[in-house]
């Protein structure tokens, strides 16, 4: 998914330096970060979890930051482990929806076969 102009020239700077200087022990939720946002005079626009997510996926994707995320929070690192093991978690997530879709393409098959021998 793309983001906004307003993503790209506040949210995503925001978003870095709010968790400059986190580590694995200084976690930022992502309900922090977005009252944060939502409170500041520098956001035009309304933060809400899936904008955070594609921001958060924007930095990543264009190697702006090595933001990892976890089930407390938000943070930044150079750490290779700890990347390397984001990267690891992402591949099984990619692995879990390929299998998921083509579950569905076999359900939309079926659908389809179906309505072909009722006619």
């Amino acid at each position: 998914m793309k983001i906004t102009n307003d993503d790209e020239q506040f949210a995503v700077p925001m978003i870095i330096k709010l968790l400059t200087g986190t580590d694995e022990t200084t976690q930022i939720t992502s309900n922090i970060i977005i009252r944060i946002m939502n409170e500041s005079s520098v956001c035009k626009f309304k933060m809400n979890p899936s904008r955070l997510r594609r921001c958060i996926n924007y930095i990543r994707r264009y190697e702006i930051s090595s933001i990892m995320s976890s089930n407390k929070g938000y943070y930044i690192t150079d750490d290779e482990e700890l990347v390397m093991k984001t990267i690891l978690t992402i591949d099984s997530r990619m692995a879990s929806m390929l299998q998921a879709r083509n579950g569905m393409q076999h359900m939309l098959n079926t659908i389809r076969n179906n309505k072909k021998t009722k006619k």
